[in-house]
């Protein structure tokens, strides 16, 4: 069928039924793609608590070394 001609009656797609099943897929397509706030929460508090603790373990690491340093003494 081309986008010109016409269609007879009753010879064609009811427009009716294919606007409501268009409906009901979009309806389908809306609900999977809704977001779960809980998920978005809990992924950034993983992702804050991984950064905080890579720092402190950073922070820890540097200080140690500067005592380290600082304790070591000249050399012999």
């Amino acid at each position: 069928m081309s986008p010109g001609e016409i269609v007879p009656a009753g010879g064609g797609p009811d427009l009716e039924s294919l606007c409501d099943a268009a409906r009901t897929l979009a309806v389908e397509d809306a609900a999977r793609r809704r977001i779960d706030w809980d998920l978005v929460k809990l992924r950034c508090r993983r992702r804050r608590t991984a950064r905080v603790a890579v720092a402190g373990l950073a922070a820890t690491l540097a200080a140690g070394l500067g005592a380290w340093w600082l304790l070591s003494g000249p050399p012999a």
